[in-house]
């Protein structure tokens, strides 16, 4: 299939609307773009483009590698055995939960260089929640938590409408209150 660079640019024209306010969404300030999870490789370059051409429009960003944060959550189950199913069940509300995977990008956000949260959030490489926690989910616990930026969400799965289906591997569900570029 490839990537598609038509798309992307409207997924940042998008992205650039809503931190602008030019956009209302659908209730929350967040901008979704599925791709195909065979292109991920093209989604974590556009990614690490994605910052500087947002400052480019006078918008502050922040790119967040979700696998990264995925790690760090998971570092405490590295040398423990999941003997039974209340530790699976820690370790979903440790990446669900109000203090998982939100609370580490709410953390992260706090330490920008001037103290307040960026225009925009770009979550990239959500691959790694699977199959502990849904991407719809952790983008509730954000909005929940207060953050007002807006989220770039580059999405590896595909969209029918308004439903999306994670890699390929969930059936298509909806629960995204953003605008989904397809």
């Amino acid at each position: 299939m490839g990537w598609d660079e038509q798309r992307f640019a409207r997924f940042r024209d998008a992205v650039v609307a809503h931190a602008r306010g030019q956009r209302p969404g659908y209730g929350h300030p967040h901008v979704l773009m599925p791709y195909d999870e065979r292109e991920e490789l093209a989604a974590i370059k556009a990614a690490r483009e994605l910052p500087a051409y947002l400052r480019e429009q006078g918008l502050s960003a922040r790119c967040e590698p979700i696998a990264q944060r995925v790690a760090e959550v998971l570092q405490r189950f590295a040398t423990r055995s999941l003997p039974g199913g209340e530790e699976y069940d820690r370790l979903e509300h440790d990446l669900s939960g109000p203090v998982g995977v939100a609370s580490l990008l709410a953390s992260s956000l706090a330490r920008t260089h001037d103290g307040s949260p960026p225009a925009v959030l770009i979550l990239a490489r959500l691959g790694a929640l699977y199959p502990f926690a849904h991407v719809s989910a952790t983008l509730e616990a954000l909005y929940a938590a207060g953050l007002t930026s807006t989220l770039a969400v580059l999405y590896p799965g595909s969209a029918d409408g308004l439903r999306l289906s994670f890699l390929g591997l969930v059936e298509p569900t909806g629960g995204y209150r953003g605008e989904i570029v397809t």
